[in-house]
């Protein structure tokens, strides 16, 4: 059955006239979400920078003492750790290395730190914090051993 006359062309006008698009309240809505959601990660991520740059120091640390230690064992020659509280200076492997700013690091081990080839190593243990973030490196006095906790 057929709309006639001024039925029929309200229904056709109506279905003409509908428009889509997104209304100015569902759009700030929307803003408002997604601006509380990027204040949220922003904080979460300012909590974990310290815990990052710690681990990445006290990974880069574990790493050089290692190889440092292989060419002691490789090459048969001493190799020289010369440390402060700002960095350290491996000259056999030219490793030069600076904290980045707001770490802070103590040596228990004496300065410069000597690794050789075929005998036990000194002890030494290294703490690095940045705020109250910790990580150490431990090289053991018996059997040589590098560990990062």
């Amino acid at each position: 059955m057929a709309l006639k006359g001024a039925k029929a062309k309200m229904r056709i006008s109506s279905r003409n006239n509908h428009q889509t698009g997104v209304t100015l309240t569902e759009l700030l809505v929307s803003l408002a979400i997604l601006s509380f959601t990027v204040s949220i990660s922003g904080v979460w991520l300012q909590k974990q920078l310290p815990g990052l740059a710690v681990r990445s120091a006290t990974a880069t640390l574990e790493t050089d003492l290692k190889q440092a230690r292989l060419r002691a064992l490789t090459s048969g020659d001493e190799v020289q750790i010369t440390h402060s509280e700002t960095g350290y200076t491996i000259k056999e492997l030219e490793i030069v290395r600076i904290f980045a700013n707001g770490i802070e690091v103590k040596w228990n081990a004496p300065s410069p730190l000597i690794i050789l080839p075929h005998t036990q190593p000194s002890g030494a243990q290294i703490i690095i914090s940045k705020g109250q973030v910790n990580g150490s490196v431990m090289l053991h006095p018996l059997t040589g051993k590098i560990s990062s906790q």
